[in-house]
Formats: C-alpha cells, structure tokens, sequence
C-alpha cells in the first residue's frame, strides 16, 4: 500500500529507495506484488496490481530506478485491468528460460476479469526487449467453473514429471507444457482430492510438513468449520484431506493471510494464518501437530498478518517483514541467534539454485520451482527429509526470500569445533516434462556429495542448472553435464482430469514381489540408476548373505544363471501414508543386458502399459508380480512371467559419466600460468591411475595434497579443495615443469567413492611463492 522499495543495507538496516512511489498513483489501492527478473538481466523486476485498476509491469533500469512497461503494447499486448488480483506468481511455466506471471483474479461473476496469464516470449521486441502475451485461456488458465474466488496461489511439482504446476482458486492445474507453449489440466476434485474447491481460500501453498518427502499443500479456508488445514501429497499427484486436529485452533487467525517456513529454525516448517503463530511439532514429537506459539508482537502491528520470511541481517534465523492489515507494516528481527551465537550452534545452510548465464558469472535467481533437498551424513543423518521449494509466493500476499534456508540437525561432536556434520545437497531444477528430470547432486558434481559444514566460512551454496558449483566463493565444476534422467514408461499412473487413480490393493500373499524388466540392449553405453518409483508399500527386508534390502537389481540376461547387480540391493523404505514412493538408489545397468527390478511389498499398484515400451536407451518389456519364498537364489525371479500389460515401478536413468575425473578448478597461477592437474585412468581396482602435473614452475619442489573429501581451505593466496588426508613431498617436476603421481588403483573400493587432488609448486613467481594446479576429483564406478 506504501508503494515503497527498501533496500537492504548489507544486513544492518533498510533504507527507502527507488522511484516506485512515482510511478503508481496514490488513488489506487494497492494489493499483491512479485519480485521477478523477466528479462535475465540479473535485476529484479516487479508485477503488482491494484484492486480494479490496471497491473503494473515495473522494469528494473538500475540503480534502483524502474520503468513501467505495464502500459506498452509493444511489450504487454493486453494489460491486465478492472482486475481484483491477489497473490502473484512467477514462474517459468513453459520451460522457455524466461519467466512468465500468473494473476490471480476474481471471476466476472464478482464483478472482474478472470484469472490474467502473461506468458514470456523473450527478447523479440524492439531493441530486444522482452515480450509478453496474454495468454490465460489459451494456457488452460482461466478460472473454472464452480470454484471459488482465487486468493492464495503456488507452485510445485506434485506430480513429480520434472515441471511445476500451480495452485490457484481451489484448482490444481496440471502442467503439461512443451517450450514455448504453456499449458495447463485445470483438475477437478475427484481427479486430485483436494475437496472444497467451492470454500474461499485466503491464503494456500506448498511445503513439506511431515518431513517425508513430498511437498504438502495447505490452505486457510475463510470458514470457520473448516479452517486453516493440510491436504497431504500421496506422492502421486493427489491429496487427502488431514484431519482438523492437526491444527491446534484450526479455526482462528482465518480470513486473512498465511504464511510458512521454519522460523524456529528446528527443521519443520512453521505456519501463520494472520495474527495467530503456530510452531510444528513434528521434529519434537514425531507427531503431525501444530501449536499456537506465544509472542509479544504488538496486537495493532499483526491485525490481519501477512509476514515473509527470509535472513534479511544474515545471522542464521529467519526474519519476517510483517504485512499488517490496518495498520503499518514493520520489520521484526529473529532473535534466536545473535551476536554471541557460536557458529557451531548456527544449525542452517543456505543453497540458491541459479540459471547459468552467458552475461553474468553470479548466474540468474530464476529458478522458481527448483526444489533443494539437503541430507545429513554418517551419525548425524536422523532420517528427516529436507526439503524445500524456491518459492515465488509463500501463502498469501507475501514472497520469502529467494534463497532457500534448511535447518540442520544438533552438531554431533559439540565439544569439537573442527568436527561437525557433513551432508549432501540435491538440486532438482524445473523445466517441461518432455525435457526429461534435471537433477544436479553429487554424481553431477562430486563437491555436492559430501560438505563439511565445519570448514564452511559462507553457509550460502550456489548450485547452477549447468552442475557448476560456488561453495566460498570457490567454483566446482561438474564431472559431465547434468544430462536429464530419463523415467521409463514416462513414469507410473496418473490421475485423470475427472477420474480418480486407483487405489493400491493388498499383495496376494506373504513374500510377493513385483518389478519390471529393463533390456539395454540399444545402450552403446552403461546408464546410471538414480532413483526407483514404486506403487505400493515396501515389506520388510530381508537379508541375503552380507546384504539386507527389499528392493532387488538382478542380471537376468542368462535366466539359469541370475546374480545381484553391484549396488543393487537396497533396504528402503515407504511411508503408509504415500500411496507412491520415491527411493534413491545408486546402480550400473551395463549395455546389451536383461535385468530383473522388483521390491517386496505389501501394497501394490498396476500401471497399464503396451509393452515394449522404449524410453531413450532402455526398453521395458513388461511387469512382474510374483510369489518369491527363497528371495536371495534370484530363481524365481528369472522364472517368474513378464506381463507386456502392466508395470509396477519405474527407474529413473541418466547415461553414466564418460569421464571418471572432474575438473573442480581453483588454481593459482605461477610462472607458467596456472599449474594443470589431470587424472588419467579409470578407478577400478588393479587399474593403473596416474596424477599427471604440467605448467608448474621447472624443477622445483610440488606437494602433492590428496584427500577423500573438501575443505576448501584458504591458504597461500589460493585455496586448497581436498582435505589433508595424504600430503606426498620430496618431489619436483622436471624441466619442462612436469610431473605424475601414479600406481595401481586397490581393489574393494566401493562405488562412489571420490579421491580429491591438487598440487602446490614452489614458485617464485606465485603472491606467496606457492602455484596451486587446479583440484580434481575421480569417482569410482557403480
């Protein structure tokens, strides 16, 4: 209402800036807005509405000065007007790179326009000037029928297909777009679940609260009957209304505003619907349950509350700048950690996924819908899921931070302050389905698979659509493009527009397994298993020799004669509340070869197919359902029947790396230039690997730094990636300022297993007389 931009002053106050205020006339009564950069400048641009005047689109000039663009045909065709929005969302819908914005708006029948959908088309405008097209109807976007007015709004991929679809106005509209031409399935109640469409929301959106996985959905009805409450994501693209109960006063603070994320930085998500603060009790109880938190907020500063939430000073928690119905709004600080807070008691890492950009190193905060999974390591892995969405809109009429803040569990050594927990980060960036699942994690860039939050000066991690990693200002680059993972049968069941999916239905008997079998007979190349999707839920384990799992790989390429894959047996588990689960796995499937997937299971659910179906390199021929009691022979498993018609999970795949060795930079440059580390050889036990040094300074001594993790220590002007394990001296390289490091690769190292590497030369030539080569890191096979 204030039409005011403040700026952060580096954490330690805001000032007034920008010319905002001029460009919007004080007559109008102003309401929703969006923070978006629409023409990849590295400059935030916004989209904001007044209540029945006409939307504002305010480019971004620098220098704090924008420009409003709302009102030129040549760059808006149709500008959305006598309008009444509320929550703004951007996102790029199509997956085109660009981002396009979706207002909310109330349907004709209360007296405005319908819902207005400005897609992107990119720099085809005069000068190169990006253009946008109003396309809400023909995107599939409009207000259905017999729903109720929009309010809240979000996105997420809740079906798991690589896109984000949205939330608005009672409807989850399925994302079914190809680049350049955004579409969308408005789906009804039956085909999703999420009931009282015809209720007015004031306030929805995403968030994982039961910290399994999957990004819930919650709403604050405006009735009293109902109130504030959580449809739970079955993993499959549709919900189940929880019960009332899980809301302490479910029925207070409505009407008005919701808010979401993990102010008490515990690591469950938080909930605000207006006035009324409520703390998750999920990570303390292990119960889905929420309690009103007390505060001391001045009552006429939280009169109808639209609070985000972001680190505006940096110290770790979560602040808010707190919208206030009737009054002023205000900034209030979060206080649970301040200045004498050891940064060993600081429980949190910052990750902000970004688009690589030709223009700008830092990249793009453009990648709205990105979901960003942080898993702790070792003893410290206490089996929560952490997992969050870079969101454009965080309820109702408020927009979080863009970077995406995850709490960490309890430092497993306190008394130790160069110890603490190691975790890995997963990235899953969003573009259209047909583009196929892009996933940067540590197979990507090996530097994301184990982070020492210990040796972390900066807790903010930049991950890139590209793979390239920034942890401390240092860059990682990936070991191969972040080829898209592939998933066979284009995944399992879905639901209809306006028919329901199926229910998964009892195993016929004790010890049954279903599965699938993969051919890879048109693979030139081995393809890298990430992940299985199974209908159904998994039986317990069972241990066959030195391995215990209920999900198996099998070669069956010789039926007489099946063994286990490496890596290929997993003890997994499925939530009895998801009727799909997602289980990270880690396999090899080698070219020209037949193989045999099943689980164990207690539930089960057919996805009909018309087998052979081909996805990519690998052929599905077909499903199994079959009784197993001697699981571990692999007999009946060879013998059981394929069925052409029916499949019961599905794979995600990607080509495996061609290269075991990644380049992970950080070199400091000498009298030869920067020093050039190679690795050469593939890691697999008796084969000869050798560390191969040219550029260094001639015949001078090298240290060579070796090391099973980072720690990206600064030192020397430069900074050195591996940790200490094995420090190698006495050496030098010749004349020409070469030298190698090599022997036989052991045998039994597992797969997955990264060695990290650099030298340092002695150099005159060098700011502290020490060149650094460039880090590498080489991974053992699957």
């Amino acid at each position: 209402m204030g039409r005011q931009l403040w700026r952060n002053l580096g954490g330690t106050d805001f000032k007034k800036a920008g010319n905002i205020k001029s460009l919007i006339s004080i007559n109008e009564f102003n309401y929703g807005a969006v923070l978006f950069d629409y023409n990849n400048d590295h400059q935030a641009d916004i989209a904001t509405e007044p209540r029945g005047g006409c939307a504002h689109v305010l480019k971004n000039l620098g220098g704090r000065q924008f420009l409003e663009v709302g009102n030129d045909p040549t760059i808006v065709d149709v500008q959305p007007c006598n309008a009444l929005d509320e929550t703004n969302v951007a996102w790029d819908a199509d997956g085109d790179g660009n981002l396009d914005v979706f207002f909310p708006t109330y349907p004709p029948s209360l007296g405005s326009t319908g819902n207005w959908f400005l897609q992107n088309l990119g720099p085809v405008g005069t000068g190169g000037e990006y253009v946008f097209h109003e396309a809400s109807a023909a995107a599939g976007l409009d207000n259905p029928a017999n729903v109720n007015r929009p309010e809240g709004a979000g996105i997420d991929d809740a079906d798991y297909d690589g896109d984000s679809d949205l939330y608005s106005n009672g409807t989850l509209y399925r994302n079914v777009s190809v680049p350049g031409t955004p579409l969308f399935e408005p789906m009804t109640e039956v085909g999703t679940g999420i009931i009282h469409s015809n209720i007015l929301d004031e306030g929805a959106g995403y968030f994982d609260y039961d910290s399994d996985g999957d990004q819930d959905l919650c709403v604050a009805f405006c009735d009293g009957n109902l109130g504030v409450r959580m449809f739970e994501a079955l993993g499959d693209g549709t919900y189940i209304l929880t019960k009332k109960s899980i809301f302490d006063s479910y029925n207070t603070g409505l009407c008005l505003g919701l808010s979401f994320d993990d102010w008490d930085n515990d690591g469950d998500i938080d909930v605000t619907t207006s006035e009324v603060f409520r703390r998750n009790q999920y990570v303390e109880t292990g119960l889905r349950h929420f309690t009103v938190a007390t505060h001391s907020i001045n009552a006429n500063e939280i009169t109808d509350a639209t609070p985000a939430w972001g680190d505006f000073d940096l110290d770790g928690d979560l602040d808010s700048a707190l919208g206030n119905w009737a009054s002023n709004g205000h900034m209030y600080e979060n206080i649970l950690y301040d200045a004498n807070t050891p940064n060993d008691q600081r429980r949190y890492v910052r990750v902000k996924p970004v688009r690589d950009s030709a223009n700008f190193d830092e990249g793009l905060e453009t990648e709205f819908g990105a979901i960003v999974k942080v898993r702790a390591l070792g003893n410290a892995d206490d089996g929560l899921v952490r997992r969050k969405i870079c969101a454009p809109s965080n309820g109702y009429l408020n927009q979080g931070e863009y970077t995406v803040h995850l709490a960490l569990p309890a430092d497993p050594d306190p008394n130790d302050p160069a110890v603490d927990l190691d975790f890995e980060i997963t990235v899953d960036f969003k573009g259209a389905s047909n583009a196929g699942y892009l996933r940067v994690d540590r197979h990507v860039n090996p530097v994301l698979g184990d982070i020492r939050l210990a040796t972390l000066t900066n807790r903010e991690i930049s991950v890139y659509r590209s793979g390239r990693v920034r942890i401390d200002g240092a860059d990682y680059i990936p070991a191969a493009s972040p080829l898209p993972l592939t998933t066979t049968t284009g995944g399992l069941i879905a639901p209809g527009v306006n028919s329901a999916i199926p229910l998964p239905v009892v195993a016929p008997s004790t010890d049954w397994f279903v599965g699938t079998e993969i051919s890879t007979v048109l693979a030139s190349a081995p393809q890298r298993v990430e992940e299985v999707i199974l209908d159904g839920q998994l039986d317990l384990a069972v241990t066959c020799g030195s391995d215990t799992g209920n999900l198996f790989v099998w070669d069956v390429t010789v039926p007489a004669t099946p063994f286990l894959v490496s890596n290929g047996v997993v003890d997994a588990v499925t939530r009895i509340r998801n009727d799909r689960t997602y289980i990270p796995v880690d396999f090899t499937l080698a070219p020209n070869r037949v193989y045999r997937i099943v689980a164990r299971v207690t539930q089960l659910r057919a996805t009909p197919i018309a087998g052979p179906v081909v996805d990519g390199v690998l052929t599905t021929n077909g499903g199994l359902s079959f009784t197993d009691t001697t699981p571990c022979s692999g007999a009946n498993v060879a013998g059981a029947t394929v069925d052409a018609g029916n499949v019961y999970l599905a794979i995600r795949f990607r080509d495996e790396p061609t290269s075991a060795w990644a380049d992970l930079g950080n070199g400091l440059a000498g009298v030869s230039g920067v020093p050039a580390l190679v690795g050469n050889g593939s890691l697999v036990g008796g084969s000869n690997v050798s560390l191969d040094l040219t550029l260094g300074a001639p015949n001078a001594p090298i240290f060579w730094v070796l090391g099973t993790s980072t720690n990206s220590f600064s030192f020397a002007g430069g900074v050195l990636v591996p940790t200490f394990d094995l420090i190698v001296n006495g050496l030098s390289t010749d004349g020409a300022g070469s030298a190698s490091l090599s022997g036989a690769w052991p045998s039994g190292v597992p797969g997955g297993f990264t060695l990290y590497a650099q030298t340092l030369v002695v150099d005159a030539a060098a700011p502290h007389g020490l060149s650094f080569s460039n880090a590498i890191a080489g991974t053992t096979p699957y």
